[in-house]
């Protein structure tokens, strides 16, 4: 790591600051070239090192473990996705070079570039192509892991490109719905075997060139590095400029209401025996047909404009801005089972085409119903009365319109919800007093390791956190939190945001599903809402990395005033206003009872 800074100082010496990047040894930055291209830069090589070799590889850095930075990448992908991404890092994806187990007549011969050693050579190129013994190779258990989660997490947009280096070789590939130019080398060649995976393969001294215009094309040109003058041995579209064929014979009139479920009937419909093994859930509330007000995008809120496709683990939602530049958030109440298994159980292996209409899809889609499609609609009446920050969602029913744009292909002619964007732009819609800016939990946690004048609001955390075991919201990850800044004396104060209630409420019914979340360790998390929680610390699973983050300082008398807080002023009066807020067709006593 020492060698590692003082080459950062070299070349910012030579260059000028941030021209070596990420900076400190650390795994990624992003970098911001125009409003429709970024750059993702990551430090491949932080993640292949042994990390016990070298103990202060994360002293100065933010991200510090390798599931944050895929945590962080996936982030970026998805928040980038209608751009154009080149993702700069060291180790390709792909290569048909040394590093992919190809080797040349004379690395079979000078095994080591010094002495001739023509069978050790051979059966020692033999051994690294088929052992993954050196972490620089492409067989290797990590790099191979390395390469099959980025691949996978940049499926998630259209136009992705990456650019490497580490084979002394030009190269091209197109592969799983990807792009990897390896960009050659200046002082050595190596060898490279072309095959039917690449599109284009040279071993000589050159470079790549890639330009990415304004109307969303790009190129690439591979050129070879001559003594006297350079020479154009491949060049090739990466992809075409964007095409938006937008369909424009919508009706413009729409009914104050439609009538319409979550799920149809024939998906709800189960018989007795498959009942008896799996219960009931909330499947009838999702086969319940509903009035739900129509949406018209182009004067809602005084007209919404699609910005791009959102969405986390399950959810399907598209960003929409106002003339004022506040941002919202479309999300349908039917969730994507496909996604759910994409990110929760085939993290190495692109699944989402293959898995759609399968019984798998169906089976999920089913498994879904242990969660209250209409939960969102209650939660805030219940926070607003014991101080916690909150959006307001408003269910709607919205038909493909004009103003839906190219994602009428995608979104509308369901019910969805519709609320604030959590994020600066909106900040003025949170229920407490308006914050300087909002922030991720990720921004935050950079900010409170660099500097203690960043502060937590730990009071108001415990009692966020309390209510999410009142209501029975088990999922609260990182992800699930916003922050809202404020200025207090010399210090800035964070209170928290919590977003994202799906799981509240959730009922886990039924025999074998009831043993599923009893006996597997990461499923023991999911409780049935009960007037009694199961087991208060597997409840927490999701929540504890957080809470060890943040809670510092206060006593257990802090925690039950916190206690006393909550049950003074969430009434019966405030439950049976909140529960008003579900639609009328699927009123539900046994949850306000509880």
């Amino acid at each position: 790591i020492k060698g590692l800074k003082r080459q950062e100082k070299y070349v910012e010496g030579a260059l000028g600051k941030n021209t070596f990047l990420p900076e400190d040894g650390c795994a990624f930055k992003k970098v911001k070239i125009s409003d429709d291209i970024v750059l993702l830069i990551v430090d491949s090589e932080w993640y292949l090192a042994n990390w016990d070799k070298n103990p202060t590889i994360n002293d100065d850095c933010d991200i510090r473990t390798r599931n944050d930075f895929f945590k962080e990448f996936d982030s970026e992908i998805k928040k980038n996705r209608d751009k154009t991404i080149l993702v700069a890092i060291h180790h390709p994806l792909f290569t048909e070079g040394p590093h992919g187990g190809n080797f040349s007549t004379h690395q079979h011969v000078f095994p080591n570039n010094r002495l001739p050693l023509p069978v050790i050579g051979t059966i020692t190129n033999f051994i690294r192509k088929t052992g993954g013994i050196s972490p620089e190779d492409l067989q290797n258990k990590n790099y191979r892991y390395l390469v099959n989660r980025l691949s996978t997490l940049a499926q998630e947009s259209d136009r992705v490109i990456f650019v490497s280096g580490h084979e002394h070789s030009l190269q091209y590939f197109e592969k799983k719905n990807l792009v990897q130019i390896v960009s050659g080398s200046g002082s050595k060649t190596s060898g490279v075997k072309k095959s039917n995976n690449s599109l284009f393969a040279f071993s000589a001294l050159g470079y790549a060139v890639l330009k990415v215009y304004k109307d969303g094309s790009s190129h690439v040109t591979f050129v070879h590095a001559k003594p006297n003058n350079d020479e154009i041995v491949f060049q090739k579209e990466v992809y075409p400029a964007n095409k938006k064929e937008v369909k424009t014979d919508y009706n413009k009139e729409f009914p104050d209401t439609v009538k319409a479920s979550v799920y149809t009937p024939k998906e709800t419909r189960k018989d007795a025996f498959y009942k008896s093994l799996w219960g009931n859930h909330y499947r009838k509330e999702y086969g319940t047909i509903v009035a739900a007000p129509t949406v018209n995008l182009d004067t809602l809120y005084g007209g919404l404009t699609p910005l791009k496709k959102g969405g986390g683990n399950q959810s399907i939602s598209l960003r929409l801005i106002d003339k004022n530049g506040k941002q919202w958030v479309m999300r349908a109440l039917k969730k994507s089972a496909v996604q759910f298994l994409q990110i929760n159980a085939f993290q190495e292996t692109f699944i989402k085409e293959d898995l759609k209409g399968t019984y798998l899809e169906t089976l999920l889609n089913d498994f879904y119903t242990v969660a209250h499609p209409y939960v969102s609609f209650v939660i805030p009446r219940l926070a607003e009365s014991i101080n916690i920050n909150h959006t307001h969602p408003k269910l709607f029913y919205v038909p493909k319109q004009h103003a839906l744009n190219e994602f009428n292909e995608t979104f509308g002619d369901a019910l969805y919800m519709i609320e604030e964007h959590v994020g600066t732009s909106q900040k003025d819609a949170i229920t407490t007093e308006t914050p300087e800016e909002i922030i991720s939990s990720l921004e935050l946690f950079k900010k409170l390791r660099k500097n203690p004048k960043h502060l937590v609001d730990e009071k108001t955390y415990v009692r966020a956190r309390l209510f999410d075991m009142i209501i029975g919201d088990w999922d609260r990850h990182q992800d699930q939190w916003k922050w809202a800044k404020y200025k207090e004396n010399n210090s800035y104060i964070y209170k928290p945001i919590p977003r994202d209630r799906d799981q509240a409420f959730s009922d886990f019914d039924g025999p074998l599903l009831s043993l599923i979340t009893r006996f597997i360790p990461a499923l023991r998390k999911m409780q049935t809402y009960d007037p009694k929680i199961r087991d208060i610390k597997w409840h927490n699973t999701n929540g504890m990395p957080v809470d060890v983050f943040l809670l510092k300082s206060l006593s257990l008398e802090d925690w039950i005033k916190e206690v006393t807080y909550i049950q003074d002023n969430l009434t019966d009066d405030v439950i049976d206003e909140a529960f008003k807020n579900f639609p009328k067709e699927v009123q539900n006593k046994k949850l306000k009872k509880i």
